[in-house]
């Protein structure tokens, strides 16, 4: 008591001398009248009285009527009434001025307010004393109102109110005396003047106001083209009232955080089939390729092999011997010199000049001409189950089930959806075993990730097939894929291969946004960027996701960078950088609302290659750039990941 005692004094002598100086100059009263013709008027009326010590009440009331710890509110308009008593020795002064915009009054002591105004803001300070003081302000502001007066008022953005008291008033509201207000409800004054032991925690606070100012000023150039003006009046003080909840944007935060951590999906992954079990998870994978150039090669594949299952061919028709047709060395994988297993030979493999197109050959760093054959490359490889003892250490796609909340709460309910799928030859189908009508017939990942939504929500996929109304578009599978009577997901597919992101984007109207208009449009996955060796794609995809939003607001969008080509040949070029620009073009699209996120293919293929891993060729289906079935499979994972995330299924 003691301490605030002399911090008191402190403050009175400062507050006195400064009256004093004012007295001096103003004569004991100042008087200033002016009329201008507008409507904007300013009357105050001040009177103040010294005595040894200042008693202040701070009050705020907005129009939701909620007074909390920091009372932030925003509207259209803002009436504000700050009553304050102060005891001090009596000096009356009286302007009458017009401001043009806003005004921002903050008298030698911190108080931390910044007033937003429109064109028509009231706001009244009502200033009382024991001694029934009372100074009274309104201020009515008009578009154009502009008045010069002895007291110099002049408002700009960020106002600034200068008159012979030498009041000055900036966004970031700065005081001389540096002191920090307390407001204390148990106490009829309420104010506590602390000087310079809380500068610390004042230019803290400041900080922050600061920081509030920037939005403000970031909000006002949005509505700059329009006819009124938002602003917001922030008042921060340290209370020991209790807040309430749903004024503090804080607490509406941490409830919406809360709301999605309770969002618990109800789908079990061993309704999923063998195909779409997660290659990350577990001890197990199933089916990984391997590729063999010479007899007695040695591969690594994604896991240190534990106990080998089986090891078959591409087709699965053959089956080879542990000690026959292969070995186990150290986690690795060895082709015996007299296997059976089908090796392509290194004369063949790296001296095959047979041009992909005209003067085009799969050259790679050291120039050779490699070997490649669309479909064709699976004959040299081959297919190895096997158990592990290790996690993933790689790149793991991000899960972002809070974006496509819509979408999966629709399954929930049984709500028939549509998804469509558009991009290039990958999304088409490339390099599926099914696509090539060649065992074991195994669907592109387009296909395996719709089915896997039909086994999680017990749904029936039904296809329709614009392989006979637009040129270059796959076949669809024959007969419905029936996993539940729940509801219908219908798939439509209007990929066409050898598209580049241009390509895509000059017969959007047509091949996208004409079958979403027939069919609708639930969840849209846009796969391109392989054929974009040389362009940036990020302004291309930021016109495409704005117009599919146009045609269908509810939309959920999933983006997915390309898998890399292979990476060392001359056909890899710019696909790798695309991704970094299809995330910025994607977070410009979140920052409006829309549902939209990146399944990040480009970062997944990329870390199966990382060294002490897999080869490109492993997982081709051309040596080029189309992923075999097990890449493909990856690819359904990666965008069921991103979806859902497996660490979100029971």
């Amino acid at each position: 008591m003691k301490k605030r005692m002399l911090t008191l004094a402190a403050a009175l002598l400062l507050v006195g001398s400064n009256v004093m100086g004012l007295m001096a100059c103003t004569d004991n009263t100042t008087e200033t009248e002016t009329k201008a013709n507008t409507e904007t008027k300013v009357e105050t009326e001040t009177k103040v009285e010294t005595e040894t010590k200042v008693e202040t009440e701070t009050k705020v009331e907005t129009e939701t009527k909620v007074e909390t710890e920091t009372k932030v509110e925003t509207e259209t308009k803002v009436e504000t009434t700050v009553e304050t008593e102060l005891e001090s020795d009596m000096t009356e002064t009286m302007i009458e001025t017009e401001v043009d915009t806003d005004v921002t009054v903050d008298t030698d002591v911190e108080t931390n307010v910044v007033t937003e105004t429109e064109s028509e803001t009231n706001a009244t300070v009502e200033t009382e004393t024991e001694a029934a003081t009372e100074t009274e302000t309104k201020v009515e502001t008009e578009t154009e109102a502009v008045t010069e007066t002895e007291t110099k008022v002049e408002t700009e953005t960020e106002a600034v109110t200068e008159t012979e008291t030498k009041v000055e008033t900036e966004a970031t509201i700065e005081s001389e005396v540096e002191s920090e207000i307390e407001f204390d409800s148990e106490m009829e004054s309420d104010f506590e003047i602390e000087s310079e032991p809380e500068s610390d925690e004042i230019a803290d606070e400041s900080d922050e106001i600061a920081d509030e100012s920037d939005e403000i000023a970031d909000e006002s150039d949005e509505i700059a083209d329009e006819t009124e003006v938002e602003t917001e009046i922030k008042v921060e003080t340290e209370t020991q009232m209790d807040p309430l909840p749903e004024t503090q944007p804080e607490t509406e935060t941490e409830t919406e955080t809360e709301t999605e951590t309770e969002w618990v999906l109800d789908v079990n992954k061993s309704d999923l089939s063998d195909l779409m079990q997660s290659i990350f998870e577990g001890n197990r994978v199933l089916k990984e390729t391997v590729m063999f150039i010479d007899k007695g090669d040695t591969k690594t594949l994604l896991y240190p092999i534990g106990q080998v299952e089986s090891v078959t061919s591409y087709d699965g028709t053959r089956t080879y011997r542990e000690g026959v047709d292969y070995e186990v060395v150290e986690g690795k994988l060895r082709v015996l010199p007299n296997s059976s297993i089908k090796c392509i030979g290194s004369d063949i493999y790296y001296n095959y000049k047979t041009p992909i197109a005209d003067n085009l050959y799969l050259i790679d760093k050291d120039g050779n001409y490699l070997y490649w054959g669309e479909g064709t490359i699976q004959n040299y490889q081959i297919c190895v189950t096997y158990t592990h003892e290790s996690t993933w250490e790689g790149y793991t796609q991000e899960s972002r089930i809070s974006v496509y909340e819509d979408f999966l709460k629709k399954l929930e309910a049984g709500e028939d959806v549509t998804i469509n799928f558009y991009g290039d030859s990958i999304t088409a189908g490339a390099s599926s075993s099914w696509l090539y009508g060649k065992t074991p017939y195994q669907y592109p990942y387009t296909i395996l990730f719709t089915h896997a939504l039909a086994d999680l929500f017990d749904y029936t996929v039904k296809y329709v097939d614009y392989s006979t109304q637009l040129g270059g578009v796959s076949p669809v599978p024959a007969q419905d894929y029936v996993a539940g009577t729940r509801g219908t997901i219908t798939y439509v597919n209007t990929a066409v291969g050898g598209w580049n992101t241009a390509t895509a984007m000059d017969n959007a109207m047509t091949y996208l946004y004409e079958p979403i208009a027939a069919h609708g449009c639930d969840l849209l996955v846009v796969a391109l960027g392989m054929n974009d060796a040389s362009s940036n794609t990020g302004s291309q995809m930021q016109t495409l996701i704005t117009n599919v939003c146009n045609i269908d607001p509810d939309a959920s969008i999933m983006i997915v960078s390309t898998m890399v080509p292979h990476p060392d040949t001359n056909w890899d070029g710019n696909q790798k950088k695309q991704e970094k620009n299809l995330l910025n073009a994607v977070k410009r699209q979140q920052e409006k609302g829309r549902n939209v996120a990146v399944a990040c293919m480009t970062s997944v293929s990329q870390a199966l290659y990382e060294p002490n891993r897999k080869t490109f060729n492993d997982v081709t289906g051309n040596n080029i750039n189309h992923p075999n079935d097990f890449l493909c499979r990856v690819y359904a994972q990666t965008l069921l990941q991103t979806l859902i995330g497996y660490e979100n299924m029971q």
